[in-house]
């Protein structure tokens, strides 16, 4: 007998038909995701220039209401008796005010510009630290999970204004621009993003051979990311950056990576490694000392455009 035909009879789908549509379905992901990746990098992209601007145009605005001065850089330790001058230009808050005229926040200087915290760190970093949102808002940063008392912060981005480091290859100081209109031997470089090597952070920053010798690892960290890269821990003071490390010799300019940089004038300019020079940290102003390989920031990496 015969099934009657009625307006609600459905005709299965044969194990072929359903092939056929997986692999049609495969075939446009696979044609897709591509597509997919390259806009998803774009907006970041966008979104990382869009912070960077924002940023030196409240710096500017903040400058339009102080003499056209930029406000002192949060990373200068510099205070009598101090074992060390200068710290890392991640520098957000800083151990204790360097100088009687110096806040220990940069919030203290920008936070009646700045309320949106996502535009301080670098969209493409592995991710924002927990506490950052706490530590911008508060004037005595004290992170709750260390018994120090106060404890200090570090961004994604490298701040420059008022900033003093020294450039290797060019054997003098890197001045960062202290005012709008600027002046002879400063930068014009407000904030890029963060691209180094040697830092303390390093989880695998050296290789013991034996008790009077060491070599160290070749590793660069960024808020970018790199091929190969793996990512950094989150520590009590410092957000996760993609890292990466090898034994050989590796120069900068053989790690494919660009990083955006903010300028006085606001516009941000992109650049491959091979366009950069090494900063070094200041341990010591009065001797044009940097922290040795391993044992403090490292080296930074900034584009030769700007550093005069």
């Amino acid at each position: 007998m015969k099934r009657a035909k009625g307006r609600y009879s459905r005709r299965a789908f044969t194990l072929v038909e359903m092939l056929v549509v997986m692999g049609v379905i495969a075939i446009l992901t696979s044609i897709l995701m591509p597509c997919l990746s390259a806009a998803k990098d774009r907006a970041f992209d966008l979104t990382n220039r869009c912070n960077q601007r924002d940023i030196a145009t409240f710096l500017n605005i903040y400058a339009y209401d102080h003499h056209d001065k930029y406000p002192p850089s949060v990373a200068n330790t510099a205070r009598r008796n101090a074992n060390w001058d200068w710290l890392e230009p991640m520098t957000m808050i800083t151990y204790y005010a360097g100088q009687p005229l110096h806040c220990r926040s940069m919030r203290d200087y920008l936070g009646d510009y700045i309320e949106n915290t996502d535009i301080m760190v670098c969209p493409r970093a592995p991710s924002k630290h927990k506490y950052l949102q706490e530590a911008w808002q508060s004037k005595n940063w004290d992170n709750p999970d260390t018994r120090r008392k106060p404890d200090p912060f570090f961004g994604t981005y490298c701040f420059y204004w008022g900033y003093q480091g020294y450039l290797v290859n060019e054997g003098r100081y890197f001045f960062g621009p202290r005012n709008m209109a600027g002046k002879r031997g400063e930068s014009t470089i407000l904030v890029s993003d963060y691209f180094g090597a040697y830092h303390w952070k390093s989880q695998n920053k050296d290789l013991k051979i034996n008790s009077q010798n060491s070599i160290y690892f070749k590793h660069f960290g960024s808020c970018e990311p790199m091929d190969h890269a793996g990512v950094t821990s989150e520590n009590d003071w410092y957000s996760q950056w993609y890292e990466f490390g090898c034994t050989d010799d590796i120069a900068i300019d053989e790690i494919d990576i660009k990083i955006n940089v903010a300028y006085t004038d606001t516009h941000v300019e992109n650049y491959s490694s091979s366009e950069l020079t090494t900063m070094r940290v200041i341990y010591s102003s009065y001797t044009n000392q940097w922290y040795g390989e391993g044992s403090g920031p490292g080296d930074i990496y900034i584009p030769f455009a700007g550093v005069y």
